[in-house]
């Protein structure tokens, strides 16, 4: 299953590495990016569509007309379209939000922008995300975008996640610590 996993991602980057070159020469990333983020939108929202995409009763040339009629319906840039088409015909559909998070993941990379996960206990304010993001930009030297979790089992504090750096400042992470720290202590001194 995890070899599945990874299979799919690793071919979502190539389709995402290939559709962003395409995009950007014809400049059309943008618009790309916020139709692709509205199909990977219905592709989690929508079971049917999933079924359907993921189906092998459906046919090649079924799965083909309907991205040809929802890209037509909701006026994809043809970038976008064509690569949708290939993905059918390789019956590679199911890939559309590994496709997604490959493409946005470029968008960013290409403007220097560096993505951020944020695990706090309980939603931050307007201060404590701004706050927060001025910090993260300052020890990245680049512009954050910041994607937030809520997690109360950390208890407080927060969780950051930068690319494959993770910084566990979280009140559970350092109660943990300290559990270990005495216990440590307590057998060094029995024996």
């Amino acid at each position: 299953m995890a070899n599945q996993a990874a299979a799919a991602n690793e071919l979502g980057t190539r389709y995402g590495r290939a559709l962003f070159e395409l995009a950007e020469n014809r400049n059309q990333t943008a618009k790309v990016a916020e139709a692709l983020s509205a199909l990977a939108e219905v592709y989690a929202e929508n079971a049917d569509f999933r079924r359907v995409i993921s189906a092998p009763v459906v046919t090649q040339s079924d799965k083909l007309g309907l991205i040809q009629a929802i890209a037509k319906k909701y006026a994809f840039p043809a970038t976008l379209t064509d690569t949708l088409q290939l993905m059918a015909e390789k019956d590679r559909l199911s890939l559309i939000p590994q496709l997604n998070d490959a493409f946005l993941r470029q968008m960013r990379e290409a403007s220097g922008v560096v993505a951020a996960s944020v695990t706090t206990a309980y939603e931050l304010s307007d201060a404590e995300r701004k706050a927060l993001t001025g910090e993260l930009e300052k020890a990245v030297g680049s512009k954050v975008e910041l994607h937030e979790e809520v997690n109360e089992n950390i208890l407080g504090g927060v969780v950051v996640r930068l690319g494959s750096q993770m910084m566990d400042l979280s009140l559970r992470s350092q109660l943990t610590s300290l559990k270990r720290q005495l216990r440590k202590a307590a057998l060094g001194q029995a024996a």
